[in-house]
């Protein structure tokens, strides 16, 4: 992946380039984090629930946010919410109230 990256920047496509320089990277940083720490994929895991708890907490809780959407959008959002709080149920509620997991 890296010698495309080579390729792709002496053929003037610098924008393609970086892009596989960047995945290259991530991936790196990933195989480093799986390799050095066993809790890593589970970090991952808990770093999008919380991602995807504060986005769905910031719409339910922005006036501007939630007016657009119909009660069946509002509806499943609570549910996201739900269904993160009961997989992180063992967090303290100061966390989970707070947006944030871990």
């Amino acid at each position: 992946m890296f010698q495309g990256s080579i390729l792709m920047a002496e053929r003037g496509m610098i924008a393609e380039a970086l892009t596989l320089v960047r995945s290259c990277t991530e991936t790196a940083i990933a195989l480093g984090g799986v390799a050095a720490d066993e809790k890593f994929v589970a970090k991952l895991f808990e770093g999008d629930a919380n991602h995807r708890l504060t986005y769905a907490n910031v719409i339910l809780h922005d006036k501007y946010l939630r007016e657009p959407l119909d009660i069946e959008q509002v509806g499943h959002l609570n549910e996201k919410v739900s269904e993160v709080k009961t997989e992180y149920a063992n967090y303290p509620a100061s966390r989970t109230e707070g947006h944030q997991l871990g």
